[in-house]
């Protein structure tokens, strides 16, 4: 019985002890601490080298350094009085999103359709050809032959997109209350 009563004194006095180092004994080394906030030397090297734009000299770094440091501080006190839960926050946070989102869509889409589009040399004569007669070209086909291939190629990407986008509109349950929306 004593022994038992051993063990458990010594499990109870172990296990306050183990969670309070638990953070020292299993925390991952770090080159940067800012208050709550640790970067390892891999993650900072990453972070210079998508940040320092000229020469990775020493004083490109300390300039960087220096930036992250005054950026992470600014952004712990912003949290401290909880502007992260703001609405207004939230509301630019879902602008963001969202714009960010539109923009690879319309980015991969547009590869994507590109990739099928075809401009002929004969399309880009006859573009030529009604350009010339409209008084809108002067060079000669050879010069402007480029620029005029690649303004086609994107009149037909954009019209890809268009249909892609009209092919979204037809498949989507899309209910509007014209008489709520439009009269004020």
């Amino acid at each position: 019985m004593r022994k038992l009563m051993t063990l458990v004194v010594v499990v109870l006095v172990l296990i306050p002890i183990y969670f309070s180092v638990k953070k020292y004994l299993f925390a991952k080394p770090y080159v940067l601490r800012i208050n709550d906030f640790t970067m390892s030397r891999e993650e900072l090297e990453e972070y210079f080298k998508h940040r320092i734009a000229q020469e990775d000299t020493p004083e490109n770094r300390k300039k960087v350094l220096d930036a992250l440091i005054s950026k992470k501080l600014i952004l712990q006190e912003a949290e401290k009085e909880g502007l992260h839960k703001s609405k207004e926050f939230l509301s630019a946070l879902q602008d963001f999103y969202e714009q960010l989102l539109f923009k690879m869509i319309i980015d991969k889409k547009s590869k994507e359709l590109g990739s099928r589009v075809n401009v002929t040399d004969e399309e880009v004569k006859a573009r030529y050809q009604e350009l010339k007669e409209k008084g809108l070209v002067t060079q000669p086909l050879a010069e402007v032959y480029d620029k005029i291939k690649w303004q086609i190629f994107r009149e037909k990407q954009t019209e890809a997109l268009n249909n892609w986008l009209q092919e979204l509109r037809k498949k989507a349950k899309i209910e509007l209350n014209q008489k709520e929306i439009l009269n004020k």
